[in-house]
């Protein structure tokens, strides 16, 4: 396991761990940019981004379990 210091892109990747609503997302990435100094309407698109293409990965995978 590494430790290392991410920057706050990064670390916005990491809410789409959540499995949250893009309302909710949205909230605690401005939350989050306030914290960090970042720019808002970015790291939303981000948060949004990487939280979609996870649910779209995951629900594939899903939908391929269930043609067994």
């Amino acid at each position: 396991m590494d430790f290392v210091r991410i920057d706050g892109y990064e670390g916005l990747e990491n809410f789409n761990k959540l499995w949250a609503d893009e309302s909710d997302l949205a909230i605690m990435a401005k939350t989050y940019t306030s914290l960090e100094s970042l720019d808002e309407t970015k790291a939303i698109k981000i948060a949004i981004e990487c939280d979609r293409k996870n649910k779209r990965v995951k629900n594939f995978k899903k939908r391929l379990k269930a043609k067994k």
